[in-house]
């Protein structure tokens, strides 16, 4: 007869409070005999917890089924002493049939002394210990972030990946690394070096590769999930340049050891406030020199495809150009050749073809103390300084916000009009630039008494030789 299962918890009639065994079964989420039919296990449900049903003519099958409907078919066994549970896939692409047929071949082996779940276990570990961390990251990166990720992004990735992954567990193979491997060889070896938030970040990134992985069936599990952070999280930076050293900055670009290029954006970056991929990733295209302004595209929809932009709020943002940043940014281009962008990369590996934002951080890590004679300085101070300095002189947050592009919330700034907030965007730019030609004034008497004083006045658009190539961007003598 077959059996339904409204059937197989049946009380018995003329005691409802009685329990038969069937009951006793189903509350513990233990295993009941069924004779299986088509019916039965097409229409089975779980009500409050896991269930699992053993079928009376293929011995050792069992259906589980989830709250959540899922219902996996699987064969219990002994092998020596141990008891084992194959997995032989879902229900309904499996059909009752087909997982009779697959445990009465799993059954025969076992006759034979074979032991199937060993040697599926042994056979996938053979295929996760071929497959190295550098193997799976190098996946990620062609199969996931090149092909969904922004290309600035992906360049900032794959440093971290090559830089701190790959010396430390790029060999592993990427089934065996461990959650104690990602603390000990990932986490604890950076935050050794003082770079504990840099330490997160990067155990941050071999959870992002672990979760694709998992999702396309790489790998089984996560070594880094819930891998506790080295710091109690990123603390908030409240460093700001004093009139002083922001002289001293300006100034000491002069003897800087970096290229021409990475001086100029270091001054666009202190005098527009500007992110510095955004500086550094600057295309011609972007600038209206009639206008004297800079419009950072944000992302856009073509054809059904998002098009990734330039900003990290993904509008697009319109930065006023005062007549300090347009004179370096004419330098620049004089200095770019027939690139598209204002400050080309000087390596061509058809990756990005800008100077790139890591190479601004790592002058700016190389400079900071011989040449600007701030230790603790970062290139973020910059953009920091001016949001303060324009709080400290009255400008409302709206206006600093937008020249910034800070995101503001509220529903009806997303449709703010820019062309109604430049007067009052520009204005505020020119009174940073005034700010900063003062300082550099300032820090010129301090350091060289008697010799001319610096301004911010505009000189002619250098040219692209030698004798130039040391001369001080934008400034010139008072």
């Amino acid at each position: 007869m077959n059996i339904d299962a409204s059937q197989v918890a049946r009380e018995p009639q003329g005691n409802p409070k009685s329990e038969t065994t069937t009951d006793c079964l189903r509350a513990r989420g233990m295993n009941m005999p069924v004779n299986f039919t088509a019916r039965f296990v097409e229409t089975v449900k779980a009500v409050g917890r896991r269930q699992e049903y053993r079928d009376t003519e293929a011995k050792g099958l069992i259906l589980r089924v989830t709250p959540g409907g899922v219902k996996t078919w699987a064969l219990l066994y002994s092998h020596g002493r141990r008891k084992r549970r194959l997995t032989l896939g879902e229900f309904p692409a499996i059909k009752l049939a087909k997982a009779r047929e697959l445990a009465l071949d799993a059954i025969a082996r076992i006759a034979q002394g074979q032991d199937p779940q060993g040697q599926k276990l042994a056979e996938r570990r053979g295929r996760l210990d071929g497959l190295s961390f550098n193997k799976l990251a190098d996946a990620w990166l062609e199969k996931h972030a090149r092909v969904k990720l922004k290309p600035a992004a992906v360049v900032e990735y794959e440093r971290l990946i090559n830089a701190d992954l790959r010396p430390s567990i790029g060999e592993m193979a990427a089934g065996l690394i461990t959650k104690q491997d990602v603390i000990l060889k990932v986490r604890d070896k950076i935050a050794t070096r003082g770079a504990r938030v840099h330490a997160d970040r990067v155990v941050g990134m071999v959870s992002r590769i672990y979760s694709w992985a998992i999702d396309e069936e790489y790998v089984d599990s996560n070594p880094a999930y819930k891998v506790r952070k080295a710091s109690a999280g990123p603390s908030v930076r409240d460093r700001v340049l004093t009139a002083e050293e922001i002289g001293q900055f300006w100034n000491g670009l002069d003897k800087a050891e970096m290229s021409e290029p990475l001086r100029l954006i270091f001054r666009l970056a202190l005098l527009t406030g500007q992110r510095r991929s955004e500086v550094a990733g600057m295309r011609k295209s972007e600038i209206n020199h009639a206008d004297k302004l800079w419009t950072l595209p944000g992302d856009k929809v073509e054809g059904g495809q998002t098009i990734h932009g330039r900003t990290k709020n993904r509008r697009d943002h319109m930065v006023p150009l005062t007549e300090p940043a347009m004179d370096v940014i004419s330098r620049a281009i004089a200095l770019s050749g027939d690139s598209e962008y204002v400050f080309p990369s000087p390596v061509s590996d058809g990756r990005v073809g800008h100077i790139n934002g890591e190479a601004v951080s790592m002058a700016m890590r190389r400079n900071r103390e011989n040449a600007f004679g701030v230790p603790d300085m970062r290139t973020h101070d910059l953009r920091r300084t001016l949001r303060t300095f324009l709080g400290e002189q009255g400008i409302p947050d709206e206006v600093a916000d937008r020249v910034l592009n800070h995101a503001r919330p509220g529903v009806g700034n997303q449709h703010y009009n820019h062309a109604k907030m430049r007067p009052q965007v520009r204005a505020a730019l020119e009174l940073w630039a005034e700010h900063v030609a003062l300082a550099c004034r300032e820090e010129r008497k301090r350091s060289s008494a008697g010799e001319p004083a610096a301004s911010l006045t505009p000189t002619p658009a250098a040219t692209a030789d030698e004798g130039n190539a040391g001369a001080a961007p934008v400034l010139s003598a008072a």
